[in-house]
């Protein structure tokens, strides 16, 4: 399975409609330039909008073996023991799987059998209701790490220490930590890294392909790019719109965020000229395009026009009241009145998820079409534990809504003797589309708002400029719970997701078909769409 593991995380290559659902993290191909066309040589325009519907167009052609996916996705699940699930039902553990303090201590440390208690209760826990447990290791990874949090417990009790609440917290974090998944959280502390674009602005390249040879040449000049460190082209050359909204090429490398590089990442930069292929060496500073600064887009949802083109914009997803609900519904019901405009921007810089049904929503009123394929496929844990801990989240959204939730948590995981629900299948659509949309995109574009990029993926005349989208996750339906002594609490998934390319796009998100920087990327979109108007 490990060989699997590295192909479905490594390659370069729902049905569910559940209303609380924080869904797949979703991306394009994890590379630089990619395949798509460059300019002929003499050539100065190029369709972007032809140039990124081509790029998907795979996708969009469902150019995938569904059968291999399926297998793929069986691999990643735990194969439980019915005789362990059926001692769940009805067991004290049960009654003390809630996500409220009622049973929590007060004081700021805990004993050795308490900590001892908790770190129980966290890998039951885990094993009976996190989805992702065999994804990350299954039981041999996990008795590991219980191991190891036991040994540093008892070094502490050896000493006769009790064991402050801040410092078990560190242990667990720490032994857990190998988990790579965006969604689980311990304590408000996520795991996994976040991934981020870095580049140098300062020498600017063309793509050009002549005589059935693509390169890359400097601006100006006649010198081609070689190489970036060690890798060349095709990892690190990136297409960039620059301010009017023209396709350039900058060196630069995709890697996890590190704050002591915002000041810049050296790498070096080979180039040689064309006429006599003498190789030169250039040091390079590169800075982070999408760094993880950017600012979180507080509004809900408006609709308004910039230079007579329509604009809209959704921070959330997530209906935690009457009034937030009302903004999103409205959200919904534009939708139709915005089907026959001849542009539109969306932006979803900011949009930090919640429930999948408003972008679903959403795309049916725009498009008049009722059936949207999420392109992944996709299992529950069916398990007395994992309906608890979804259970839980049901408190987090209006009242008004929580019977329909019941519903659907009743119909999706009721408990079943094999501990899985079926595995659904998704498979791509084309949906004609005549307005040209520009989708505005940043890192903080995470769960349901990664939902909207997929569905909008599928869409004719749409691009999507900005940063990388957050990256999250492999692991959805964010289920809650909180360890009995020490109130901890935890976020895990009980739902696995998987696209049908098998790319593992965890941490690193949506690539938008062009990069900007996301500050800029409204006054490039108004560029972009009054060009074509």
């Amino acid at each position: 399975m490990k060989k699997l593991l590295n192909k479905i995380f490594f390659s370069r290559q729902s049905a569910l409609m559940l209303i609380f659902i924080l869904v797949f993290a979703l991306a394009g191909p994890l590379s630089a330039a990619g395949e798509e066309e460059g300019l002929s040589a003499g050539s100065d325009h190029i369709d972007l909008f032809a140039r990124a519907f081509t790029n998907r167009s795979a996708l969009i052609r469902g150019e995938a073996d569904y059968d291999f996916s399926r297998n793929a996705l069986e691999d990643l699940i735990y194969q439980f023991d019915r005789e362990e699930l059926e001692s769940l039902a009805g067991s004290p553990y049960l009654e003390k799987l809630v996500s409220d303090d009622r049973d929590a201590i007060t004081a700021d440390a805990l004993s050795f059998e308490q900590a001892l208690q908790d770190v129980d209760f966290l890998f039951k826990t885990l094993k009976f209701g996190y989805a992702g447990y065999q994804i990350s290791g299954g039981d041999e990874r996990f008795s590991q790490a219980r191991r190891e949090i036991t040994a540093e417990l008892e070094s502490r009790a050896a000493v006769g220490e009790e064991i402050l609440l801040a410092e078990f917290e560190d242990i667990l974090y720490t032994g857990i930590n190998f988990i790579e998944d965006t969604h689980f959280s311990l304590a408000g502390r996520q795991m996994g890294v976040n991934y981020t674009l870095y580049v140098s602005n300062q020498y600017v390249f063309n793509k050009v392909k002549e005589d059935g040879i693509t390169y890359y040449e400097k601006k100006g000049e006649n010198e081609r790019f070689v190489s970036l460190g060690d890798k060349g082209p095709n990892e690190t050359m990136w297409p960039v719109l620059d301010q009017n909204g023209q396709l350039i090429y900058l060196p630069g490398v995709f890697r996890p965020y590190d704050p002591a590089y915002d000041e810049g990442l050296q790498e070096k930069m080979q180039l040689t000229a064309e006429d006599d292929q003498t190789a030169k060496e250039i040091a390079l500073l590169l800075y982070p395009l999408n760094g993880s600064g950017q600012a979180q887009n507080m509004r809900i949802y408006r609709k308004s026009e910039i230079e007579g083109i329509p604009l809209i914009e959704v921070g959330t997803f997530a209906a935690r009241d009457q009034f937030s609900s009302r903004y999103l519904e409205n959200f919904v019901a534009d939708a139709a009145d915005l089907r026959d405009a001849s542009s539109l921007i969306i932006d979803i810089r900011g949009n930090t998820g919640g429930s999948d049904q408003y972008p679903y929503s959403w795309m049916q009123n725009f498009t008049g079409q009722q059936d949207i394929s999420r392109n992944s496929l996709s299992v529950n844990v069916r398990t007395e534990v994992s309906k608890k801990l979804m259970g839980n989240s049901l408190s987090l959204f209006p009242e008004a809504q929580q019977d329909q939730l019941r519903q659907q948590l009743t119909e999706h995981f009721t408990p079943l003797v094999e501990g899985w629900g079926e595995i659904h299948t998704a498979v791509p659509q084309f949906i004609s589309n005549e307005t040209k949309i520009v989708v505005l995109l940043d890192s903080r574009v995470m769960s349901a708002g990664e939902s909207f990029v997929r569905y909008l993926q599928q869409l004719e005349n749409v691009i999507f400029i900005g940063g990388n989208t957050r990256g999250m996750g492999m692991v959805g339906n964010v289920g809650r719970f909180k360890l009995p002594n020490s109130g901890i609490e935890v976020l895990a998934g009980v739902t696995i997701f998987l696209d049908t390319d098998l790319v593992n796009r965890e941490g690193k998100g949506y690539l938008p078909d062009f990069w900007v920087e996301p500050g800029q990327a409204r006054n490039i979109a108004v560029e972009i769409l009054s060009a074509e108007n």
